[in-house]
């Protein structure tokens, strides 16, 4: 992912729930605080998107200038 970032890319982070999976989205959103907390020095956050949306959660990541 840094290295997208790195190249001015975009990213689009998405953590995907399956199954049993879908009863425990607060597990998601923990992933996403800790990828957020590691990007913050090589990226802003775009959207977030961190409702449930058939059992999908994502981050979109743009490169600082």
């Amino acid at each position: 992912m840094r290295g997208f970032i790195e190249e001015r890319d975009k990213v689009r982070f998405t953590v995907v729930f399956r199954g049993r999976e879908m009863e425990h989205p607060d597990q998601g959103r923990q992933i996403f605080t800790r990828v957020k907390e590691r990007m913050i020095d090589l990226a802003l956050l775009e959207s977030e998107d961190s409702r449930m949306e058939g059992g999908r959660l994502s981050l979109m990541f743009t490169p600082k200038r």
